[in-house]
């Protein structure tokens, strides 16, 4: 399975009945290149303003969930000065107050190295982001994601443990989720991702797939509406209709089964959702 990022997951994603972002607040643009903002939530709408690195700007509220270049999160209504649009929630810093400048950087080489996918060069930076910020939220939310990625599912757990510190998001639970799925733990997985849902989770297509993943391995009937409902959110992420196949083939449905497999290999060769 695959982490959202915040990634998604990183995150990031904050929502519904506990947010951990009190709106109107403010946020730091981290992506190298400064950051868009768009006249609406979607790269398809045009470009209202470019926002320098470092520059403050005031999410004022939230939009929908998107995958941008292996990132995952949501985007947000902002405000910049005297222009008002929306920008990528994957490329702010939402929790930077008392983060060193020297930290942003850091975490700004991190999301680059993991993009490259040099993923050990990316923990590098993610570690000496945490020596100079030990509590910044962010750095714990990639480096969890990049342990990940190296198969180190206990430190996985960790990072995000200290994450949901200070993030205390549906990103948060969904990745410790997986991390813990991936060391068969599959109840705490499944209390993880209850937990995703219940902030916000349940219109995001990621962390609907991968409750619909955990809830297959417990044979929970369950399992199969969490994948239906993923592939109403987002037609086009293949991972759902992967689930789906592998549930539909435990039940004898080797007709429907296929052809979700059929289009989850056509939807993967994008190389959209390889992240």
């Amino acid at each position: 399975m695959k982490l959202l990022k915040l990634i998604l997951i990183t995150f990031f994603i904050n929502c519904a009945s506990t947010p951990s972002l009190k709106l109107p607040s403010e946020a730091k643009v981290v992506g190298q290149g400064g950051l868009f903002l768009r006249e609406d939530c979607s790269q398809t709408f045009p470009k209202i303003t470019l926002i320098p690195q470092f520059e403050k700007v005031t999410l004022i509220g939230e939009g929908p969930y998107d995958l941008i270049s292996g990132i995952s999160d949501r985007w947000y209504k902002a405000r910049y000065k005297d222009k008002v649009g929306c920008l990528y929630g994957g490329y702010l810093n939402k929790n930077y107050q008392n983060v060193p400048t020297s930290a942003m950087l850091k975490l700004d080489q991190v999301i680059q190295s993991y993009k490259e996918k040099n993923h050990n060069k990316a923990l590098t930076y993610a570690n000496e982001a945490l020596e100079i910020a030990p509590d910044y939220g962010e750095a714990y939310n990639w480096r969890g994601r990049i342990h990940y990625k190296l198969g180190k599912y206990e430190q996985c757990i960790s990072d995000y443990s200290n994450a949901l510190r200070s993030l205390t998001n549906s990103i948060m639970y969904n990745n410790r989720g997986i991390c813990k799925s991936a060391l068969n733990d599959y109840i705490g997985a499944k209390k993880d991702l209850d937990t995703a849902l219940k902030l916000g989770g349940d219109s995001d297509a990621t962390t609907l797939s991968n409750t619909c993943y955990v809830y297959g391995m417990l044979s929970d009937k369950k399992a199969i509406d969490f994948c239906n409902r993923a592939i109403e959110t987002s037609p086009n992420n293949p991972y759902p209709y992967y689930e789906r196949s592998n549930l539909r083939r435990k039940l004898g449905l080797i007709q429907a089964a296929d052809e979700d497999l059929e289009t989850y290999t056509k939807l993967k060769k994008t190389g959209e959702w390889d992240y």
